[in-house]
């Protein structure tokens, strides 16, 4: 639990290395992000230069686009190691609102907890600790699964493709 815990709030970071330039692979990434997108696409995933090394991608669904769902990003730093070679390091970064859902389920649930023990019902106390333990674990495996399609998807498309000549 508590490794789950700390990869919610320190996510992991993979690094990748390519036989390729820099200025190859930002073009190849470049013609990914801008595909246009449909529905029934295989490649779902879109993405961003924010600066000339870094770009963001994320997941392209219906779910995201309405604002029904929030979306986990992952961040990339193309970095010339020499040799024709090229690393990428990449950083997870879970969607902003499932922090705050953790909070909020931590935070209702110790008030709740409180109040049911000022009261001296043993079935609101459980329900809040059910709550306090229950909340929090539903935003880490929530994070924790599109944190992993994230990583699925750059494996099948993009590293798929930057590792092909």
């Amino acid at each position: 639990m508590i490794i789950h815990i700390r990869t919610f709030f320190f996510p992991n970071q993979y690094y990748y290395k390519y036989d390729l330039s820099k200025e190859l692979i930002v073009s190849k990434l470049n013609d990914v992000f801008n595909r246009k997108w449909n529905l029934f696409d295989s490649n779902n995933l879109e993405g961003e230069f924010i600066h000339k090394e870094t770009f963001v991608f994320r997941m392209k669904s219906a779910a995201f686009k309405t604002g029904l769902i929030g979306n986990s990003s992952m961040t990339g730093y193309i970095k010339e190691i020499g040799n024709g070679q090229t690393e990428i390091n990449l950083k997870l970064k879970p969607y902003i609102g499932l922090y705050i859902t953790f909070i909020l389920f931590v935070v209702s649930s110790l008030v709740y907890l409180y109040n049911s023990l000022d009261i001296g019902s043993i079935l609101y106390t459980l329900l809040s600790c059910l709550w306090l333990i229950g909340g929090p674990l539903l935003c880490i495996w929530i994070s924790t699964v599109q944190n992993e399609a994230l990583m699925q998807n750059y494996i099948k498309y993009l590293d798929k493709m930057l590792r092909k000549n």
